[in-house]
């Protein structure tokens, strides 16, 4: 079995979280770009593969450029895995909920508007 070490919680993680100012610029990047991504999906019911519901490949790159640090993808055909930082946050958008995935033949991938108010 696994070794479970429970954290010694004391004043000092406390007084360093409580001092933390967390802004869409700082401490990293993933509030703006998830925003970014966000706001790319939303107003446009985007086209996804039936397979895996990943969105089409010629606006990949387009997803990538509005990311705070863009990956320069050298490959021929890049594919949503060449881009891990949107990989990871299309992840996030979709297991949150924000987004869903409808349509029958054509599946669309769409901001649920309910959600995004409760965000």
């Amino acid at each position: 079995m696994w070794d479970v070490k429970l954290l010694d919680w004391n004043e000092e993680p406390e007084r360093t979280l409580r001092a933390l100012t967390v802004t869409p610029d700082g401490p990293g990047t993933i509030l703006r770009d998830f925003a970014a991504l966000l706001d790319y999906v939303k107003g446009r019911d985007l086209p996804v593969s039936k397979a895996r519901q990943q969105p089409p490949l010629k606006v990949l790159p387009e997803m990538n450029a509005l990311m705070t640090h863009p990956i320069v993808a050298r490959l021929k055909r890049p594919v949503l895995k060449s881009y891990p930082h949107l990989q990871g946050l299309y992840l996030l958008l979709r297991a949150s909920g924000l987004a869903q995935v409808s349509g029958g033949s054509k599946p669309v991938l769409a901001v649920d508007e309910t959600i995004l108010v409760a965000w």
